[in-house]
């Protein structure tokens, strides 16, 4: 598993990783709940179809989070799991 911080390192990664082509799945992803789960086996049942490596990429902060600070009327949702925790 790879952990890649920061948009500026994705580059940094496809270099290395010139030929591999993934499926992806993007969220914040905090707290592994069923609909997660759900996700991650379509995204696993896929890879293994179409002979795909897997990749989760991970919001943060989350996107109500984000927008809250601009639109008042929008509330942040309180955290399940830390960022450190997460990895």
């Amino acid at each position: 598993m790879y952990l890649i911080r920061g948009q500026s390192n994705i580059e940094l990664f496809r270099e290395k990783h010139p030929k591999d082509l993934f499926i992806a799945t993007i969220g914040n992803f905090d707290g592994l709940h069923l609909g997660h789960k759900e996700i991650l086996k379509n995204m696993l049942s896929i890879a293994k179809r179409k002979k795909l490596k897997r990749m989760v990429i991970f919001t943060e902060p989350h996107a109500k989070e984000f927008f809250a600070e601009e639109i008042s009327s929008v509330e942040a949702p309180p955290r399940i799991s830390p960022w450190r925790d997460k990895y």
